[in-house]
């Protein structure tokens, strides 16, 4: 993925074009934010929101407890929710792109909020594939999300570190990025 450039003069040309168009860009936007996510997670949320405000978007700001915000990210959706960007993070420790595909972009995925049976019937096609013809497919997968949808911007690369003592018998995973069961942790 390339970044996009913080650009708000560009943002003010869009939502000017899009009001000029005939869309309401006064309506309500809900960000949701889940309180605790990352380190300074409260204090990132804010800021986006604020920096969105800052472009004539109109953002009411909710920082949620994760039980709430698992109920708002997680189908069924409320038949009256409105428009809405969530805070939310990501990662793969299962190490398949099959996982985040099915559970984040196809219709029937439990967090996607899109329904294109173009790019599910891709998605179904890649889990079934195996070596380079999977890889292509899930990066097809992946283009035409990032690309063509816009499903999610992408804020930031989120790294982990972990140190382990030197008494300590315990060789971190990926999964430690979420979890860290202390039964797994053993003295030397």
């Amino acid at each position: 993925m390339k970044p996009w450039e913080y650009d708000p003069a560009q943002a003010e040309k869009l939502l000017a074009e899009a009001k000029a168009a005939g869309v309401d860009v006064t309506r309500e936007i809900r960000m949701v934010g889940r309180a605790g996510m990352f380190a300074n997670s409260n204090e990132f949320v804010e800021a986006a929101a604020e920096m969105l405000r800052q472009v004539g978007l109109n953002i009411k700001l909710d920082n949620l407890e994760m039980s709430q915000w698992l109920q708002m990210a997680n189908k069924p959706f409320a038949a009256d929710r409105q428009p809405n960007i969530f805070l939310t993070m990501h990662d793969n420790n299962s190490g398949d792109a099959a996982f985040t595909a099915f559970f984040k972009y196809h219709s029937n995925g439990r967090q996607s909020e899109l329904h294109d049976l173009e790019l599910d019937a891709l998605i179904d096609k890649a889990g079934t594939e195996q070596g380079d013809t999977r890889v292509a497919d899930y990066q097809e997968v992946f283009r035409r999300i990032y690309e063509d949808k816009v499903a999610d911007v992408p804020l930031f690369h989120m790294v982990n570190f972990m140190r382990v003592g030197e008494r300590i018998d315990f060789s971190p995973t990926i999964a430690n990025a979420v979890e860290l069961q202390l039964a797994s942790l053993k003295l030397k």
